[in-house]
């Protein structure tokens, strides 16, 4: 009998219009989700470069992809800056995932398969990262 894979959805950027870049991030997290026997369901791709300070537009494609199929749990990341590097950000794109999407955020964090969580410490916004 065959395990049905877990359906995720993907969201890549790079901070230079690189493709040699993205195609590599892709490459890193197709195999992880080859790994943890994750069907992708979607690639979003946003490239930001000095020019082009771009509000995640594929991000929030994503997420709205995401609230129209409720079998999708995850949004595999290659690691959290590819959301951003301020924790209260990184908090608010999570709650959104979770009350909005209702699935949970993971990163491809160098090479460990660690699931993202957030916690609300006495009303700071902390972010840990923990193996699975």
């Amino acid at each position: 009998m065959k395990e049905e894979k877990l359906k995720v959805a993907v969201y890549l950027r790079v901070y230079n219009d690189s493709e040699e870049l993205m195609k590599e991030q892709e490459k890193i997290v197709e195999e992880y989700c080859k790994q943890n026997n994750y069907e992708i369901t979607l690639i979003e791709k946003d490239y930001e470069t000095k020019e082009n300070t771009l509000l995640k537009g594929g991000l929030e494609q994503l997420f709205d992809y995401v609230q129209g199929y409720p079998e999708i749990f995850l949004i595999i990341i290659k690691d959290l800056s590819i959301l951003s590097n301020n924790a209260e950000q990184i908090y608010d794109y999570y709650k959104y995932a979770d009350e909005y999407c209702h699935c949970d955020i993971e990163t491809v964090e160098n090479g460990q398969n660690v699931k993202f969580e957030i916690n609300v410490i006495r009303g700071e916004n902390t972010w840990t990262m923990k193996k699975r």
